[in-house]
């Protein structure tokens, strides 16, 4: 995929769930998302309980292999493009990366079950 295509949009003063998942076995992927913090709600559709350390909000999360992450992000202050990529330095050299949109009144784009 191009790296300088928008890929989604959300809208500003929203807030979404995202899954995010790795199919692949053997690699994990610390994924960092630009703009805001988020908190893990589930992994593996495990709940993420208080007093665990991911319960805190983060801009980054570890996606192990074979894993599938629930978080929830809010979308306030910022309009504008945002990059959302793997700290794995192999995968950054190599584009692993994506960039979303935060508008006001867009055409939300997103697929959603």
């Amino acid at each position: 995929a191009d790296c300088d295509q928008i890929r989604f949009t959300v809208n500003r003063n929203s807030a979404e769930r995202w899954i995010l998942q790795n199919n692949s076995g053997g690699w994990q992927h610390p994924i960092h998302i630009h703009l805001e913090e988020f908190q893990i709600v589930r992994r593996n559709g495990q709940l993420i309980q208080p007093g665990n350390v991911e319960f805190s909000r983060k801009d980054v999360v570890r996606l192990q292999f074979n894993e599938q992450i629930e978080l929830v992000m809010r979308f306030r202050d910022f309009r504008g493009d945002y990059p959302m990529h793997c700290h794995n330095t192999i995968h950054e050299d190599h584009a692993m990366m994506l960039l979303w949109a935060v508008q006001d009144d867009a055409n939300d784009n997103n697929t959603r079950p």
